[in-house]
């Protein structure tokens, strides 16, 4: 079972971790994600419950923090810079093989 850094309970709105855009609010477990994954010392986010209600959300999760927004890491990032090298980019082609 994954352990959560800290709990929010937001509205069910924009943010891509919503099933249901605008309708009641989501409950999501934040945490990092381990040192074994591909995506490890990333925050991460977890869906774990959805309520019609704030007060139905803030009765099974007492201890949530009651966001009033969206919070995602992810929409806060600035763009990647991509660069290739065909050196690193695995597959070279010569001219005449395209």
């Amino acid at each position: 079972m994954q352990k959560y850094d800290w709990i929010s309970i937001e509205p069910a709105g924009p943010c891509p971790v919503s099933r249901r855009a605008g309708e009641g609010f989501i409950v999501v477990g934040h945490y990092t994600a381990p040192e074994s994954s591909v995506m490890a010392g990333r925050q991460m986010r977890h869906q774990m419950d959805r309520f019609d209600t704030l007060e139905q959300a803030r009765a099974k999760y007492p201890k949530a923090e009651v966001q009033e927004g969206c919070h995602n890491p992810l929409l806060e990032m600035p763009p990647a810079q991509f660069t290739v090298d065909p050196a690193d980019a695995g597959e070279v082609y010569g001219e005449d093989e395209y």
